[in-house]
């Protein structure tokens, strides 16, 4: 109908016009019995198979799928074709604590364990087992505790620029133009996964102003950054990611504003895991957030100044700030808050049966740290060398151990 738009090239088997829409089935039997049969019945079920990857990461999320074989069409996928909202499906686990179904309609996964999920739909059901990993252990990178400006797990030291000062063990920045500290860039750029933390009193804030900012300035290749910040302008908080390959805003409705919170930010793409969490509780999340760190450009990094320069400063003071290379989980976060901005918790040991032995592991940001054993606890316990060697795998320390007694 528009003069300027070309004609087809093509060849046209049938095309058919009808009155009202089509289920999705339908379409689906249309398509399975090709352009010179009229049939659109399915006919009976005869069975659905639930489709579900056999081992998930520790608090991830992923979209389970249920295909539907009829008496005319078989693998129907009933998850795709009704847009996720399938009436009529429901879904069981054996233990909520390791999957449960979340209002998002996905599957998520609680810290460890297996459990068996189970799909129904119209008198059929399928079942598959699940088994819950925790994530590779995290390491920790870059840490500034504020005596300075220097990273004392790094080198990636800081520049005090504008008026932004050190005083208290805590860095201050007002507010004021071109007040910020100055990072060396690239600090994200080489991770898989990254948890950024920090303690911070927060003041009244402009708009958009920057916890962190990572990435390159805008205008200079496109918008490239991963930054949180305390206050958009229309009243939220916000952890985002913006690349050549695509771009992920997560937002919570509120501002930090006059308040003192522990912050982190995790962001990891093997999982699709983007959250905030806050006083070590977590706050927002999405599941499908699958940029890679990598794309990140490796130009700048700051702490209390955007890469945008329309958006204004931060006004608050941090008492400490680190930058993990993966995953930490919501029980280390927990244990992190806990203890405080000035020190690091304890290792968290994780335990593993395989066979006849036991494996314990923790992390290799936690050196120093020996295993010992005894049979008994109490005050008056008597802790010696468990023995095994300690061996580094995947970011851990890990120990294999005998079972010699129930």
């Amino acid at each position: 109908l528009f003069n300027a738009d070309p004609y087809l090239n093509g060849s046209v088997d049938e095309f058919r016009v009808y009155r009202g829409a089509l289920s999705s089935l339908e379409v689906a039997v249309s398509h399975a019995h090709g352009p010179d049969s009229l049939t659109r019945n399915a006919g009976a079920l005869e069975s659905i198979t639930l489709q579900v990857a056999p081992t998930m990461t520790a608090e991830s999320g992923i979209a389970p799928v249920v295909l539907a074989t009829y008496t005319s069409l078989t693998n129907f996928d009933l998850t795709v074709n009704n847009l996720g909202t399938v009436p009529g499906l429901t879904y069981t686990t054996s233990d909520p604590g390791v999957l449960f179904l979340g209002a998002d309609g996905l599957l998520h996964s609680g810290p460890s364990g297996s459990a068996t999920l189970t799909a129904s739909y119209q008198g059929k059901s399928s079942s598959a087992v699940v088994t819950v990993t925790p994530p590779p252990a995290a390491t920790l990178r870059h840490r500034y505790s504020f005596t300075d400006v220097n990273d004392s797990v790094g080198d990636a030291h800081g520049v005090l620029v504008g008026s932004a000062m050190v005083g208290g063990g805590k860095l201050v920045l007002d507010g004021s133009p071109d007040t910020f500290l100055d990072l060396p860039g690239g600090l994200v750029s080489s991770l898989d996964g990254v948890t950024i933390e920090f303690w911070a009193d927060f003041g009244p804030q402009p708009n958009w102003p920057r916890v962190f900012d990572f990435g390159t300035i805008s205008g200079t290749s496109g918008a490239n950054f991963l930054f949180f910040t305390p206050k958009t302008h229309f009243g939220a908080h916000r952890l985002g990611i913006a690349t050549g390959a695509g771009a992920s805003d997560l937002d919570s409705a509120s501002v930090f504003e006059n308040c003192s919170l522990h912050v982190a930010c995790v962001y990891d793409p093997a999982s699709g895991f983007q959250g905030i969490y806050t006083n070590g509780v977590l706050e927002v999340a999405t599941y499908n957030a699958r940029i890679p760190l990598s794309t990140v450009a490796a130009d700048y990094g700051f702490i209390g100044r955007s890469l945008f320069s329309a958006d204004g400063y931060l006004n608050a003071s941090l008492d400490e700030f680190r930058i993990w290379e993966g995953r930490l989980t919501s029980e280390q976060l927990a244990a992190n808050y806990r203890s405080g901005p000035d020190e690091l918790a304890g290792p968290v040991l994780g335990a593993a049966l395989e066979g006849n032995v036991v494996v314990l592991s923790w992390s290799v940001s936690a050196a120093g740290y020996t295993l010992e054993s005894s049979a008994a606890l109490g005050p008056n316990a008597s802790w010696s060398a468990a023995g095994g060697t300690v061996v580094t795998e995947g970011g851990s320390y890990k120990v294999t151990l005998s079972l010699t007694s129930t």
